[in-house]
């Protein structure tokens, strides 16, 4: 797709293409203690475990943008279960896993609610893409979003919650 050039309502700049906002951790990761990290946490850019009890993917949260070609990405983390996690390790090339459920495990800054556990449902995309996770049908401001789509005005402000 070919980049797209829009003047930003809230910082007054040009910007050539929407980024994906990321996240480096999940919520629970930021409860440990500094001094236990590295005996408790197993980290990559796409997974993390913490205590050999809790596992976590990240993936990509979709909001649809109107009048705009791409949608606004949320790089998030989510929660899946052991079985979960070791089928999307062992097959993380592969599209045909199953849809499966997990709880969001990010804190989006930009909606006033919480989004931490939040009811999602994530699809695998295979060829080292993220999975895409799907808030499941709630009323929370965040799957309101998804499912019906955002102002380009909406997304910038959203945007600069992460500068």
């Amino acid at each position: 797709m070919d980049a797209v050039s829009f003047l930003c309502p809230v910082c007054g700049q040009t910007h050539d293409e929407l980024p994906h906002i990321s996240t480096d951790y999940p919520e629970p990761y930021f409860t440990i203690p500094e001094g236990e990290l590295a005996t408790r946490v197993v980290w990559t850019p796409d997974t993390c475990v913490i205590d050999d009890e809790e596992h976590f993917i990240r993936g990509i949260v979709e909001v649809p943008v109107d009048d705009y070609p791409a949608p606004l990405g949320f790089n998030a983390w989510v929660s899946q279960s052991a079985e979960a996690f070791m089928a999307y390790i062992q097959n993380f090339e592969s599209a045909d896993l199953p849809p499966t459920r997990g709880y969001f495990a990010t804190r989006l800054a930009c909606y006033s609610r919480p989004t931490q556990f939040l009811a999602t449902t994530v699809h695998f995309r295979g060829g080292g893409v993220r999975p895409r996770i799907v808030i499941n049908a709630t009323e929370h401001p965040l799957a309101i979003d998804q499912r019906t789509g955002i102002t380009l005005s909406m997304a910038c402000q959203m945007l600069h919650y992460f500068d």
